[in-house]
């Protein structure tokens, strides 16, 4: 079994023990990573729509700091299948949560992001 394969069962499980707890809080994050993994094995497809699913539910709960992280991936994400246009999009979001959050090493980061797609 490889690192992206054992990352994914070790994701599964977590997923699943948040559902069993009904305690959907960390589900972003678990998603996110779970979408990490499916970029790695090529999955592109499962990436963007589990990072999308993870947006959802982070913005339903009000979790700026997951949304933030997960729009920055989904930024990548999209950058990476060329669509340099909702890349940028999400990134932004991304830039306006660090802001918002007062993170500013990663809004930093992904301003240079934004400033190297224009």
């Amino acid at each position: 079994m490889g690192d992206a394969e054992l990352a994914t069962a070790e994701l599964d499980r977590a997923a699943e023990a948040y559902r069993r707890a009904q305690f959907e809080v960390g589900l972003p994050e678990v998603w996110r990573l779970q979408a990490a993994a499916a970029r790695v094995r090529g999955e592109v497809a499962e990436s963007l729509r589990l990072l999308r699913q993870a947006a959802e539910l982070a913005a339903k709960q009000g979790s700026a700091e997951s949304l933030a992280d997960v729009e920055r991936d989904l930024g990548a994400a999209l950058e990476a299948v060329g669509d340099h246009p909702a890349a940028r999009v999400a990134r932004q979001r991304a830039l306006t949560l660090y802001q918002r959050l007062g993170a500013r090493k990663a809004a930093r980061e992904i301003a240079s992001l934004i400033a190297e797609g224009s």
